[in-house]
């Protein structure tokens, strides 16, 4: 996300992370289709303790026998993500 155009949609959906991540105490995290990290809330930095996650590869940060569930949640989560937006309120 750094450095390129980001749509509405996308500040969107930054602005949900930050919100659930601060409320929550977890940590979030967009990734590319490479597995690199283009965006980590905040809370990562008290997690891992890296002052940015930011072009680290996820793939590094996953123990490798948690990397089948990590894979099945992204599946999960990006054949919902039509249904999520179309409940994204621009207000959040």
């Amino acid at each position: 996300m750094q450095g390129c155009a980001v749509s509405e949609t996308e500040r969107q959906l930054l602005r949900v992370a930050r919100a659930i991540s601060r409320a929550n105490g977890h940590f979030t995290v967009m990734i590319d289709k490479d597995f690199t990290i283009q965006w980590a809330s905040e809370t990562s930095h008290q997690i891992f303790g890296w002052s940015s996650l930011t072009g680290k590869n996820m793939a590094d940060l996953v123990h490798p026998d948690d990397f089948a569930l990590v894979l099945e949640s992204i599946a999960f989560h990006s054949a919902l993500s039509t249904e999520y937006a179309k409940r994204l309120n621009p207000a959040w």
